[in-house]
C-alpha cells in the first residue's frame, strides 16, 4: 500500500486525467471572444500574433492544428488548451507534493504519506476547477501554456534549490530550470512575476557569494537557448505570413513587438486603475478559490511560517508580487494575470489541509477533514461549471455568420469590433473559407503601420487612389512608433483624413458596410447610410429601394456575461435600426415586427421599447 501511494506519477496522472475529462466535456466547439480567432489563425497558418508575438505558442499550435484527427481546426486548438491545463494539474500536484514531502522518509508512517497525498490532490483539484484556471482549459488562449510553464518552472527551481542544499547533485535541475525559464518567456512575458520569489529564495539558499553569481552566469547559456525561440518572429515575418502582426523583421520593429511597446501606456497609468483592479481581484477572489478554501489557506500559511520561513516568504512574494503587478494593468480581462497568485494560494491550501489532519486524532476527526477536502473540490466544480462551460456556446460563430453571409460580393466592412468580428473573422475567412471575398478592416488596427503594409500586400486594389493620404498618415505614425517627437493634433487629423478617404475611395468601386460604432465616422455627402442587418451599407440610392431587411438566425446563447450581452445588444440594435428605417419608408407593420424581434433577443432593450411605444402611439 505504501509503495502504491508513493507512486506519485500514477496519482498525478490520475488527477490530470480527471481534470482533462471535465475540460473535454466543457470544451468550446468553436471560436470564442477576444483574441481566440486571431490566435487560432496564427496557429493554423504559422503566423505572428499580437505583442509579444507568442512564438512558442504559434509553433505548438501549428502541431495541434495539424493533428491527424477528424475535427475542425478550432476544436483541435481548443483541445490544446485542455491538454496544457491538464499537464499543469499534473505538475502542480508534483510541485505541492514535493514541498509537503520534503522531509518524508522511506520509513515514514503510512498515515503521514496519505495525508500528504490527500492534501496535494485536494489543493490541485480545487485549483483545476477554479473559475479562471478552468476557463483557460476550454478555449484557445496563451494562458493555458503559461500555466504549464509556471508550474514546471516552479517545480524545477525548487528541485534545484533542494539539490544545492543537499550538496548531492550535478546541477542538472538548475540547468533544466534555466532552459524552461527561457522557453516560458517565449510564451508570455509575465513569467517575470516569478522573479521576486525566485531571487529571494535563490540568495537565501546560496548567499551573496561569488560562486552564487557564477552559478547564475552558467545558467545564461541554457536560458538563452530557451529564449532563442523568439528568432521565429523575424524569420517567419520575412516570409510574409497571412497574419503578420507588427512585421518584426527589422530590429526596431522586433524589439517593439517583443516588449509590447504599444501596451506600455496601460501599465501603471493611475491610482484609479490600481484601485479598480484591486477591487475586482478582492471581489472575485472568493468565487475563484471557494469559501471553504480561505480558512484552510490561512491555516496553511501559519503552518508554513513555522515549518519553513524561506518557503513562507517565497510564497508570499509569488502571491503579492503577482497581484501588485497585475492590478496596475488597465485591461478588462485581467483575471488571467492573477494565475500565479492562485497557484501560491493553492499551495497554502495544501499545507492547511495537512495541518488539519495533524491537529486532531481519531476516525471521526479525520472523516470530518476528509469531508472538508471533498467540499473544497466539489464546490468550485459545481459553482464554476456554468461560467466555465463553453460546450454549447456558438455566440461568436453565429454572430460572424449573420454579419458576413448576407453581404454583397467583394464587400468591405469597416468595424471596431475586434472581440466580436475582426478577430474571429480572421479564422473563419482564412482557415474555414467563410466568405473569403469579404475584407474586414479594423479601425483600431489602421493606427499601426504593419497593418497598412498588410493591406497593401493583400489588397492593393483597396488603397489605390488613397496612397497620398495613407503616406501622410504613416509619416506621422512612424514618428510615434519610433518614440520621436510628434504633433498629436496633426496625428489625429491625418488619421481622420486618411480613414474617411479610404472609406469613400473603396465605396466608389466596391460595396462598403459599416458596423454601428463606426457609422458616425463616415463623411461623404455623395453616399447615404442604409440599415442592412447588423451593419449600415453605403449607397447612392436615396429612394429606399435598396433596403432589404434581414432577420438573424442564431443558436441559443447559454450564458450571460459582458460579451454575450453585447452580442445580444448588437442583434437588438440591428433590428431597431431596420425597424425605424422601415417605418420611415411607410412600412410600420414591419417596423413593429422588427421591434418585437429586438425585445425577444434582449428583453427590455431601451431603444426597442421606446420606438415600439412611439410607433404604436402613432397608429
Amino acid at each position: 500500500m505504501k509503495k502504491f501511494l508513493q507512486n506519485d506519477v500514477f496519482i498525478g496522472l490520475a488527477l490530470s486525467l480527471a481534470a482533462f475529462g471535465v475540460y473535454l466535456l466543457t470544451l468550446a466547439p468553436t471560436v470564442t471572444f477576444i483574441d481566440s480567432g486571431e490566435l487560432a489563425t496564427v496557429a493554423a497558418t504559422l503566423g505572428i500574433a499580437h505583442p509579444t508575438g507568442y512564438p512558442l505558442f504559434a509553433l505548438l499550435g501549428w502541431l495541434f492544428a495539424h493533428l491527424p484527427i477528424s475535427a475542425r481546426i478550432i476544436w483541435k486548438l481548443n483541445l490544446m488548451s485542455a491538454v496544457f491545463c491538464a499537464a499543469a494539474v499534473f505538475l502542480c500536484y508534483r510541485l505541492f507534493l514535493f514541498l509537503l514531502s520534503e522531509k518524508e522518509r522511506d520509513g515514514e508512517a503510512l498515515s503521514f504519506i496519505i495525508r500528504n497525498r490527500i492534501a496535494a490532490a485536494t489543493a490541485v483539484l480545487a485549483l483545476a476547477f477554479s473559475r479562471t484556471f478552468w476557463s483557460q482549459a476550454v478555449a484557445i488562449e496563451v494562458y493555458a501554456l503559461h500555466l504549464l510553464f509556471l508550474a514546471l518552472a516552479l517545480w524545477l527551481f525548487l528541485r534545484a534549490m533542494t539539490e544545492h542544499a543537499l550538496k548531492n547533485g550535478s546541477g542538472r535541475w538548475w540547468y533544466a530550470f534555466a532552459f524552461v525559464l527561457g522557453l516560458s518567456f517565449t510564451n508570455h512575458m509575465t513569467t517575470i512575476l516569478l522573479a521576486p520569489g525566485f531571487l529571494y529564495l535563490y540568495f537565501a539558499v546560496h548567499g551573496f557569494s561569488r560562486s552564487s553569481w557564477k552559478k547564475i552566469g552558467r545558467a545564461a547559456l541554457p536560458f538563452m537557448g530557451g529564449l532563442s525561440v523568439y528568432l521565429y518572429l523575424p524569420l517567419r515575418a520575412s516570409r510574409h505570413p497571412l497574419m503578420n502582426w507588427g512585421n518584426p523583421v527589422e530590429l526596431h520593429a522586433f524589439w517593439r513587438h517583443v516588449t509590447a511597446a504599444n501596451f506600455h501606456g496601460f501599465m501603471f497609468s493611475s491610482w484609479d486603475v490600481m484601485s479598480r483592479q484591486a477591487g475586482h481581484f478582492i471581489s472575485s477572489f472568493s468565487s475563484e478559490v471557494g469559501i471553504a478554501a480561505l480558512p484552510l489557506a490561512i491555516i496553511g500559511l501559519a503552518d508554513l511560517l513555522v515549518a519553513s520561513r524561506r518557503l513562507f516568504f517565497f510564497s508570499l512574494l509569488l502571491f503579492f508580487g503577482c497581484v501588485a503587478y497585475s492590478i496596475n494593468y488597465d485591461i478588462p480581462d485581467i483575471d488571467s494575470y492573477f494565475l500565479l497568485a492562485y497557484i501560491a494560494f493553492a499551495l497554502w491550501e495544501a499545507y492547511g489541509i495537512r495541518r488539519c489532519f495533524e491537529i486532531g486524532q481519531g476516525t471521526v476527526w479525520h472523516f470530518g477533514v476528509g469531508l472538508i477536502c471533498a467540499l473544497t473540490v466539489v464546490l468550485p466544480l459545481w459553482l464554476n461549471h456554468h461560467d466555465a462551460d463553453e460546450s454549447h456556446d456558438f455566440a461568436v460563430e453565429d454572430y460572424v455568420m449573420n454579419m458576413l453571409e448576407p453581404l454583397g460580393a467583394e464587400a468591405v466592412v469597416f468595424s471596431a469590433q475586434w472581440d466580436y468580428l475582426a478577430s474571429p473573422s480572421y479564422y473563419f475567412q482564412s482557415v474555414e473559407g467563410l466568405r473569403p471575398d469579404v475584407t474586414v478592416i479594423d479601425r483600431e488596427l489602421l493606427m499601426h503601420s504593419w497593418y497598412h503594409e498588410q493591406l497593401r500586400r493583400n489588397h492593393p486594389e483597396l488603397i489605390s487612389g488613397t496612397e497620398p493620404k495613407i503616406d501622410a498618415f504613416l509619416l506621422e505614425l512612424r514618428k510615434f512608433e519610433r518614440n520621436e517627437a510628434f504633433d498629436s493634433v496633426a496625428f489625429g487629423n491625418s488619421f481622420a483624413d486618411m480613414y474617411r478617404s479610404l472609406m469613400s475611395g473603396i465605396a466608389r468601386t466596391k460595396p462598403v458596410y459599416l458596423t454601428p460604432e463606426v457609422a458616425g465616422d463616415f463623411r461623404d455627402t455623395n453616399f447615404s447610410l442604409v440599415p442592412d442587418g447588423l451593419v449600415f451599407r453605403l449607397t447612392r440610392d436615396t429612394t429606399g429601394r435598396s433596403f432589404a431587411p434581414k432577420r438573424f438566425v442564431f443558436r441559443p446563447i447559454p450564458k450571460s456575461n459582458r460579451f454575450t450581452e453585447d452580442v445580444k445588444g448588437y442583434y437588438a440594435a440591428g433590428y431597431v435600426t431596420q425597424a425605424v428605417y422601415a417605418d420611415q419608408l411607410g412600412d410600420r407593420q414591419r417596423g413593429l415586427e422588427f421591434l418585437k424581434a429586438a425585445v425577444d433577443v434582449k428583453p427590455g432593450f431601451p431603444p426597442a421599447v421606446e420606438w415600439m411605444d412611439r410607433l404604436q402611439g402613432l397608429r
